[in-house]
């Protein structure tokens, strides 16, 4: 479940880090420590984009927050090296 959760945690719209400056993230390492505290719930996390493809339509990319990374998918893919800030559930 850990993993499914992970990959498929955030179905988001990405919003510029200025956007968003006060929004309240969630580590990314909390996420990952306890993904079913975090099932069904919306939470932002902020971080960068350190790895990022398109997979049949999709936009697959892992997000670096200082804390631990986690992979998300979306619509569509940001370039390597994007500030985000993300919120879904």
């Amino acid at each position: 479940m850990r993993s499914t959760f992970t990959l498929l945690l955030l179905s988001v719209a990405m919003v510029s880090v200025s956007c968003m400056e006060a929004a309240t993230t969630t580590d990314v390492s909390s996420i990952l420590v306890d993904p079913e505290r975090y099932q069904g719930e919306i939470v932002t996390i902020k971080g960068r984009i350190v790895d990022s493809m398109s997979v049949m339509g999709y936009g697959v990319y892992k997000v670096r927050d200082g804390t631990g990374s986690i992979w998300v998918t979306t619509d569509a893919a940001p370039s390597e090296g994007r500030s985000v800030i993300l919120r879904g559930t």
